[in-house]
């Protein structure tokens, strides 16, 4: 059992590099499996106007990382994508830290504050879903 691959390295932020950087409207910047239910979703929209970013290390905060990926896209807005709710995944936390270090006011796709993980039921998870993908996706006119 070999803990890496010999000949790769562990990346703390992850760039798009399958979008053209003048042609991005909006900045998807996520973490954990949700890039794979966003990057699925965009190409069923053949959307070229969404990149995502991937935080893989949240903590100690890849700052000038991060700012290296951003600055890809001067004048599309950037938003935070995350499966859970508001107050139980990385939002509180990363919001701050791009807004104090990086000068950046985020929006906020994701499930509203909620005292559970989970809804518990199949057809509200699936509303849910389908309201962050539409926030996540969605350019301001």
């Amino acid at each position: 059992y070999q803990r890496r691959v010999r000949g790769t390295t562990f990346k703390r932020v992850i760039g798009d590099d399958t979008v053209q950087p003048e042609q991005v409207k909006r900045v998807l910047v996520c973490s954990g499996r949700h890039y794979y239910t966003l990057a699925k979703h965009r190409a069923e929209l053949n959307d070229n106007s969404t990149a995502i970013i991937r935080i893989e290390e949240i903590c100690p905060f890849p700052v000038a990382e991060l700012q290296t990926q951003l600055n890809q896209y001067p004048n599309a807005e950037v938003v935070w994508a995350q499966e859970e709710s508001r107050n139980g995944g990385a939002w509180s936390f990363v919001s701050t830290r791009v807004r104090n270090l990086l000068g950046i006011e985020m929006i906020y796709a994701g499930r509203r504050e909620c005292a559970a993980a989970a809804v518990g039921i199949a057809t509200i998870h699936a509303a849910e879903v389908k309201e962050i993908l539409a926030v996540a996706f969605s350019h301001k006119a």
